[in-house]
């Protein structure tokens, strides 16, 4: 099939939707794990967009998917005038397992497995699911990154188990002010899956970095009278369960239709935890040489 053809199955599976029962089944977080290569893992958080993580640094965040018939696409923009499909065949999906194949050579392996192996070959990728650890079920549910001394963004999210959702973009971010919606229930149900992948151990841990001047990111569940805190100052240094659910919650403010809202302040019920962090002044700069 030609590219043209392809890229036009692609937008109209994107605008009218392409039914599968492949669609369900890949919804999840699969890991790649091997013996030479940094963790990679693939987060379809819904039947539209995944996010990508390869370690230590090469990251995309809510890139747009679809399938149709064994082929899974990925639409990515990388620039105002240029995009590309990053294509793969599916050679194998189940409960536990995910096979894929490169339609093309050099496209997703050659900046997420870091191979820059010369050859042609197309790779064959094999991914396994990420099960579930734990039974929690949340009240409430924020996630939050700090200012810094040499200026971070700064932002704070809450949601609740009904789906409401919260968000104040406080300092150097793409949307800054107060702003509230409401999540589908295939992004609640997203939240949901990823808290229950992480150990229970890594949710109420902080993932410290012992520097001087670093933002904070971190998360706080709260169920009845039970408050779980955990915190990180670098995302690759967290457990990749627990990196994909804080990067699932930062961006949920772009895959959403933000109304502003004046009454913000009343209606966040988790954001004085977070007041109480960010209010400490940030450390002294390092001494110059």
């Amino acid at each position: 099939m030609g590219l043209k053809k392809i890229q036009i199955l692609f937008l109209l599976c994107l605008f009218v939707g392409c039914r599968s029962t492949t669609d369900q089944k890949i919804i999840g977080e699969w890991l790649f794990v091997s013996d030479n290569q940094d963790d990679v893992l693939l987060s379809f958080v819904d039947s539209k967009y995944a996010n990508i993580i390869s370690r230590p640094s090469e990251i995309i965040n809510h890139i747009s998917y679809t399938i149709y018939d064994d082929t899974l696409s990925f639409y990515k923009k990388e620039s105002d005038s240029t995009s590309r499909f990053i294509q793969f065949k599916i050679m194998r999906i189940s409960n536990r397992s995910l096979e894929i194949e490169e339609l093309a050579a050099d496209s997703l392996t050659y900046f997420l497995l870091n191979d820059r192996n010369s050859d042609n070959d197309r790779k064959k990728l094999a991914f396994k699911r990420l099960t579930k650890r734990n039974n929690i079920i949340f009240d409430r549910i924020a996630m939050y990154c700090t200012d810094c001394f040499w200026g971070c963004s700064e932002f704070f999210h809450e949601i609740d188990i009904n789906g409401d959702y919260f968000y104040s973009g406080i300092k150097g971010v793409d949307l800054p002010g107060n702003y509230s919606s409401n999540l589908s229930t295939e992004q609640l149900n997203s939240v949901l899956r990823m808290i229950r992948q992480v150990d229970r151990l890594d949710l109420n841990t902080s993932f410290s970095e012992n520097m001087l001047d670093v933002q904070y990111c971190g998360i706080f569940l709260k169920r009845g009278n039970t408050m779980i805190h955990n915190s990180a100052a670098v995302f690759n240094h967290l457990p990749k369960e627990l990196e994909a659910l804080y990067r699932y919650i930062s961006g949920l403010h772009r895959l959403n239709q933000m109304k502003e809202d004046p009454d913000i302040d009343n209606k966040f019920k988790l954001k004085k935890y977070y007041d109480a962090i960010s209010s400490l002044p940030p450390p002294p700069a390092p001494p110059s040489n």
